[in-house]
Formats: structure tokens, sequence, C-alpha cells
């Protein structure tokens, strides 16, 4: 039978190795060591430091810690939603090619922003963040966005780097959702399933898949774990849920129009 040939997975790929394809796939999720520059590192270091001082003197923000306790009280996770309309410097980070090449090799060559956030897990009080997948929340269809996690500190296990259930974007796929909007059968997956640590410094990055169900542990070390995360989406995209929940569309059910919340990054607009 005659047709175009397929090229080998090496040749179709701008950023990523074989092995790092393979990886992402079979695991759900892909550390990329070094994908910025120290120069950048900096800046953005920088800028985050500005935006959090601005968040905590007005208020704008979030506490993602766990509280399973009293004792955690303290602890603190703090996120900041849409970066990118806050600063400049952020939303040029989105166009940045050396991270798009990666998530376009995972995603394909038409991408737009779905959103993107700050955390800061600050040294000796920093909080857990529960196990969670983020596709829960969001009720993205399809479910194929792409997150980017970018280390603005060396993050291992000390200091609370991102803990993944490997696999678990496969075995979950059209799982059932309960009243609150989580994974039936949560705890025997997590429980049962293979965590893994995804250690990673200063200026790499985690990328992984919006059904990889993932965590946080404390953050009890002398050291901060600054972290800024871009979540990608295909143009067409659409999702179950409303705002406020970090800009989704009005209307239950609705797409993400092209805009300067949800800018085409890559591609073109596919309806």
């Amino acid at each position: 039978m005659n047709g175009p040939s397929l090229r080998p997975l090496a040749q179709r790929s701008r950023a990523l190795s074989p092995d790092q394809l393979h990886a992402f796939w079979r695991n759900g999720y892909v550390v990329v060591d070094d994908i910025l520059d120290s120069t950048t590192v900096d800046q953005l270091r920088d800028r985050y430091e500005a935006v959090c001082q601005e968040a905590r003197t007005s208020g704008d923000f979030r506490n993602f810690a766990e509280q399973v306790s009293n004792e955690d009280e303290e602890r603190e996770v703090m996120v900041i939603n849409q970066v990118c309309e806050r600063d400049l410097f952020f939303n040029g980070l989105l166009y940045d090619t050396r991270i798009l090449d990666v998530v376009e090799d995972l995603m394909g060559p038409y991408i737009q922003l779905f959103h993107d956030f700050l955390l800061r897990k600050p040294a000796e009080h920093g909080g857990s963040v529960f196990w969670h997948q983020d596709n829960q929340a969001w009720q993205s269809m399809p479910p194929n966005n792409i997150t980017c996690w970018i280390a603005l500190d060396d993050a291992d296990a000390e200091n609370g780097a991102l803990r993944y259930i490997a696999g678990s974007h496969r075995d979950t796929l059209g799982m059932p959702i309960d009243e609150d909007g989580r994974l039936e059968n949560m705890d025997r997956i997590i429980a049962e399933g293979d965590q893994r640590v995804a250690p990673v410094r200063a200026g790499g990055a985690v990328f992984h898949h919006c059904l990889t169900i993932h965590g946080s542990t404390p953050n009890n070390s002398e050291r901060m774990r600054r972290a800024h995360s871009i979540i990608f989406m295909q143009p067409g995209t659409r999702c179950g849920r409303k705002p406020p929940f970090n800009s989704r569309p009005a209307t239950e059910g609705d797409g993400f129009d092209v805009s300067f919340g949800h800018p085409l990054l890559r591609g073109t607009a596919q309806r």
C-alpha cells in the first residue's frame, strides 16, 4: 500500500529526545533540565518577588496549603493566578520558544494559553498540596492540557518538590468523578500507585499531563521553593467550570475565545 512514510520520532520532535517523549507518555510527566538560562531565571526571580509583594499588600492571592490539623494553620503555599495579566515579563514568557518547542512535541503545533500562576512555598513553613488531578477541577474537553512547572529554586524532596503517581494519566482516563469533583477510588489509586518525587534544578521545568495525579509535601527546609506554572491547551478546548476558577468561560461548556487572557501562542485557531 502506497502512502507517506512515518518519520522516526527523533525527526518529528523539536526539543525532546525519544526517551523523554516515551517517559512523558509512560509516566505522565517529564523533567527537562536547564530549559531557561541563568539570566532569564534571575529576571524571573526579580519580577516574581515584585508580584508577590504587590499581592501580599493587596491581599489578592490564595493559600493552597493543605490544612489537616490546627498545627498547619501557619502553613502556606501562596498562589497568584493570571500573572501574565499582572506583569509584562511573565506575559512575554508565554511566548518563549524554549518552552513552546517542548509543548509542541507533547501537544502539537496549535497552542493556546489556559492560564498561568505563581506558587511560593516559603522556607520552614511551606505547606503541603494534596494529591489531585488538575482536570478534576478544570473539566477540560478534550483532556489534553499540559502544565509547565518552572523551578526558580532547586526543588527536591526536602523543600517540597512535586510528587507524581506515575502512569495515572492512563489509568484514570474515563473514571467517574464524585460530588466533590474528585476521582472515585482516588485514595486506593494513590495507596497502590507508583509514587515518585520529581526533583528539578532552578531553570529546569517539569511538564505534566492534566490527568496525572500529583501533589507535594511540606517545605521544612531552610530553602525557599518558588515556581511558576503555565498551562497550555489546544484551541477549541471546552471547559465545564465557571469563574472565578482561574478565568474559566462564563457559560458552562463554552470554549475559550482568543483574548489577552487566553492568547494563541503558536499556530492558528481551529474551530
